[in-house]
């Protein structure tokens, strides 16, 4: 996924990303489309969950709740 900053991430790209995990524990991070900056930082847990996100305002601000 290429994003030119974090307001262009959906809810609908986070619900893709968290649909992908098959019952694994992730971290992943989205930087931007230059590969320069990293943009959000999240794990998602077995159950699907967010149980880390950072920065946390953006997480939010994408509906994430983190457990």
């Amino acid at each position: 996924m290429k994003k030119a900053s974090y307001q262009d991430i959906s809810i609908y790209d986070m619900e893709k990303l968290l649909d992908m995990t098959y019952g694994e524990r992730v971290r992943l991070g989205i930087l931007n489309e230059n590969y320069e900056n990293l943009l959000i930082d999240f794990v998602i847990d077995i159950d699907k969950s967010v149980s880390y996100c950072e920065p946390y305002e953006i997480c939010e601000d994408l509906g994430l709740e983190i457990k």
